[in-house]
């Protein structure tokens, strides 16, 4: 009977002593997309990014900026607006925030997309004691000319045909088709990719 007594009080001791630990509300981090965002060219697009656990972002500061230009940023929202100073002027009136910075949503709209919109940006939110920043991968579409197929007469009355096209951005998927929209296996040694000085890829099959 004593022992019994003696582990209810140990279990009643333990409970006591033991700490409870509060979650800081100040400790956050940024969530973002799982991958590469897409659009094409011309479009606009959303930059997703996110404050976690969800919490106001409007006392925050919040910066997007291209990797290495951290003092000239894409978009600077700071003392509770969006700053003119310093952000980058190639971005001057294409960029916004989608908005409800209440729920901590600090994602970024980039209008009129160029190729050069392409690649790295970084969502960085910093609050009175914690900071936090993930990066996401912009590819910007480009759509490239109507093919142009081209034949020559082969060895033993075989027909060489020739489909080719420039423009494109990423390198586009090349598949052939006969009359009856059955597609016609290839040899992938045969598509020959080469990219101008902009970075657009011209194929030929």
């Amino acid at each position: 009977m004593v022992s019994h007594k003696r582990m209810i009080l140990c279990l009643i001791f333990q409970l006591v002593v033991e700490p409870t630990v509060t979650p800081d509300p100040e400790l956050f981090s940024l969530t973002g997309s799982e991958g590469p965002v897409s659009a094409p060219a011309g479009s606009s697009v959303t930059l997703p990014c996110g404050v976690s656990p969800s919490s106001s972002a409007v006392p925050m500061q919040v910066r997007w900026y291209r990797p290495n230009a951290f003092r000239t940023p894409v978009l600077l929202y700071d003392n509770r607006r969006v700053q003119v100073e310093p952000a980058d002027p190639r971005y001057q009136g294409r960029v916004s925030q989608v908005g409800e910075l209440e729920k901590g949503n600090v994602s970024l709209r980039l209008e009129n997309l160029t190729l050069e919109d392409r690649g790295e940006y970084v969502c960085y939110a910093k609050s009175t004691k914690w900071y936090s920043d993930i990066s996401i991968r912009l590819i910007v579409r480009v759509h490239g000319n109507i093919p142009v197929v081209s034949s020559t007469d082969g060895e033993g009355g075989q027909v060489n045909v020739t489909c080719e096209s420039d423009g494109w951005f990423p390198e586009p998927t090349v598949t052939w088709r006969d009359r009856k929209g059955t597609e016609i296996h290839q040899n992938y040694s045969n598509i020959h990719f080469l990219k101008d000085e902009e970075g657009l890829v011209a194929v030929s099959s």
